[in-house]
């Protein structure tokens, strides 16, 4: 099963009688488990394509995790104060402040200038957890709390439920439900992770419940929100409103927001966002197609980021180019794939007069020098680049930008920049396959080789009516991507929230 095949098998599952009924506590356990279902499938097909990190660096990520613990700790009790007067709890992740600015601090790129505007009405608390970045300092805005001293106690917390979780009827009710369907992955493996993910997800609420969200929590901002349904419970159980700010691709195929209209009569009883704050009218579409959501919980307000760079938007030369600068934006995903087709890509004799910069993606810090074995080789043809330069920036020097099924094949339109999608073996549909974009085909091209990859560059080059059709479509597009003004959009939908 490829990508799009398992994401819409597990889509399926939606529909299946029965599925959304088994709670623990107030909570559907499928809505908790699903997506933990997902990454067993996709393991079992594509075991190579979700490890993120080395083992050999477990250790020092556990010593990191204490240490980081035990200063969020003395973050705790130094803004203890603060939690017990009226705010706005923001959650977000460390790898969201990955971009250093010419002051010398890190950008939160989802919230800082929101968060520095003064435009909300209550002042925030935010909690930072580490999510395969480090903590970088200083920040660009405010940021009260590691929440490693949060995670380290629900580490040790869900120990003690895991037997208490094997005890519910209703689990064993659910792992029938699922065992009867011959889910494509090991039996046994089932009812395990299962247990673990709930246990999990019990221990998060209870420690959020009992440390974080109290009385004076007016609302909860959050960035993943899937990755902390245990933090979404905590809130949704003291009626607090949760608003999600998007990140990254989703859509109503995406496996964290892809439930159907069969779904609709549980949503009281699943952790997910009230309202979903989305970069534009593209994204609220696709989220309110299948029937599940509605249009006003799903809003369009932009991004902080675009705001920034919208007025730089890429002007493209009409002319022949002897030239061209390409960047190829990886996936941790994707990662093995890519650097063998890149290395094929620039054997090819006619790439001489083309320069290949590899932007790669702050979760695979481990994994740079891998990439920079490509710049050795080819030193005339290829750049490596990490952290010295941002994604919008390397883009707006670019002519075309390349990658598997990366978000940024879309930022890359909205900057004016046309994109490549390669069809790899783990999705050989291609972006457009994967989330399905009415008219996306018209502005990302879709190859499978590396021939069709240098073709297409090569027409870009030298033949201007096959450039400039492509452009046109580009600038056709790319306005319904994001919209415009997320400070004032966004701050006008959290103030509207506060309880």
């Amino acid at each position: 099963m490829d990508y799009k095949e398992i994401r819409e098998y597990v889509h399926s599952l939606d529909s299946t009688p029965y599925i959304m009924e088994p709670l623990l506590g107030n909570w559907s356990i499928w809505s908790i488990i699903k997506k933990s279902i997902y990454f067993l499938i996709l393991n079992e097909f594509h075991p190579q394509q979700i490890s993120k990190t080395k083992s050999n660096k477990a250790l020092t990520k556990k010593l990191r995790l204490l240490r980081n613990a035990v200063i969020g700790a003395g973050q705790y009790l130094n803004y203890l104060k603060r939690f017990n007067k009226p705010h706005l709890y923001v959650h977000t992740h460390s790898s969201s402040r990955s971009e250093k600015t010419v002051e010398g601090c890190y950008l939160d790129i989802f919230l800082d200038e929101l968060l520095n505007s003064r435009k909300l009405e209550l002042p925030p608390i935010v909690i930072e957890e580490e999510a395969n970045w480090p903590h970088l300092s200083p920040p660009c805005g405010p940021r009260h709390c590691y929440d490693d001293i949060f995670s380290f106690a629900v580490r040790i917390w869900r120990r003690k439920l895991i037997k208490t979780i094997e005890r519910e009827n209703s689990v064993d009710e659910i792992v029938g439900i699922l065992n009867s369907l011959s889910l494509p992955i090991n039996r046994n493996l089932i009812k395990n992770v299962l247990i673990n993910t709930l246990s999990n997800f019990e221990a998060e609420r209870l420690i959020y419940k009992m440390f974080v969200v109290n009385s004076e929590t007016k609302a909860l901002v959050i960035v993943n929100a899937i990755a902390r349904q245990g933090i979404l419970a905590a809130a949704k159980e003291s009626n607090i409103p949760v608003i999600e700010l998007q990140h990254g691709i989703i859509g109503g195929k995406h496996y964290t927001f892809d439930w159907g209209f069969n779904a609709k009569p549980y949503k009281s009883s699943m952790p997910i966002p009230d309202k979903i704050l989305v970069y534009g009218d593209l994204w609220q579409d696709l989220l309110t197609e299948e029937g599940f959501w509605e249009k006003d919980e799903i809003i369009p307000v932009g991004s902080a980021r675009y705001d920034r760079f919208n007025n730089k938007v890429k002007k493209q030369e009409s002319k022949n180019k002897k030239t061209i600068d390409l960047l190829f934006t990886t996936q941790y995903i994707s990662r093995n794939e890519a650097i063998l087709f890149l290395s094929e890509y620039l054997k090819i004799e006619d790439t001489d007069n083309q320069l290949l910069t590899i932007k790669v993606h702050p979760i695979e810090r481990e994994y740079v020098s891998e990439y920079q074995e490509l710049e050795n080789l080819y030193p005339e043809n290829c750049k490596v680049i990490f952290d010295e330069e941002d994604t919008y920036t390397l883009l707006l020097k670019s002519d075309i930008h390349i990658s598997y099924q990366s978000t940024v094949l879309l930022e890359s339109i909205s900057l004016g920049v046309p994109s490549i999608s390669i069809c790899g073996k783990f999705n050989p549909g291609g972006f457009a396959a994967s989330f399905e974009f009415k008219g996306i085909d018209a502005v990302i091209k879709h190859i499978m080789s590396i021939y069709e990859l240098n073709e297409i560059v090569t027409n870009y080059m030298h033949d201007n009516n096959y450039r400039n059709n492509w452009l046109d479509n580009v600038e056709q597009h790319r306005k319904t991507i994001y919209t415009k003004g997320f400070i004032e959009k966004a701050s006008r939908v959290i103030n509207s929230q506060l309880i």
